[in-house]
């Protein structure tokens, strides 16, 4: 690990005082939202019945298969929602909280992502929060659709990946690129950030 690797990973483990509370206060609202609409209940939503059956299979049968009708990998989400199955056994409750879950990781990596392109910290609150509301990404995070899932991770790889290239940090850079690969085990899609991102390290380096 060189010392531009062991800077950056310090500047990480330390932010600023203001950022920690603007992140408190994303958790908080984030947590007040989801307390307000109640995701409880053991029935499906949209179309995640059919992201719901590859858990079902992962928990019963001990093996991934994906579902006919998907259009979506699910490789790795089928995984993360089974995880939080786990307790309690298979219900669209446990599924949907994994899929909240990572809606704020999201709305939190949002925040990061801005601060990290400079911006200051209420506009990267203001970024933060508008994810948090918007309805079609707080409503499919109230399900298990691979939206909000696939949305998550491409923030945080992209957060990685910029604050590799920007320090020359290999280790971010290295666990950005490992965020985009699992991301594409659950949108395919997300191939289009490895080849933004090697445009990008292909200018940097001219």
């Amino acid at each position: 690990m060189n010392k531009t690797d062991v800077m950056s990973w310090i500047y990480f483990s330390h932010p600023k005082k203001a950022d920690i509370v603007n992140i408190l206060i994303i958790i908080a609202i984030w947590t007040v939202m989801v307390i307000v609409v109640n995701p409880l209940g053991n029935f499906p939503l949209n179309d995640d019945w059919v992201y719901g059956l590859a858990v079902k299979s992962i928990l019963e049968k001990g093996d991934f298969r994906l579902p006919s009708p998907a259009h979506a990998n699910l490789f790795f989400q089928a995984f993360w929602g089974a995880l939080f199955c786990l307790p309690f056994g298979f219900s669209f409750t446990a599924l949907r909280f994994s899929t909240l879950t990572l809606g704020l990781i999201g709305a939190i990596g949002t925040y990061l992502l801005l601060r990290e392109v400079n911006a200051n910290q209420k506009i990267s609150l203001l970024g933060a929060l508008l994810l948090v509301v918007n309805p079609l990404y707080f409503g499919l995070a109230n399900s298990f659709m691979t939206d909000v899932p696939f949305v998550a991770l491409s923030v945080l790889s992209f957060y990685f990946l910029i604050r590799g290239l920007k320090r020359e940090s290999i280790i971010e850079v290295i666990l950005g690129l490992c965020l985009v690969y699992i991301n594409i085990l659950i949108r395919q899609y997300a191939i289009v950030i490895l080849l933004s991102f090697a445009l990008a390290y292909s200018f940097k380096k001219d």
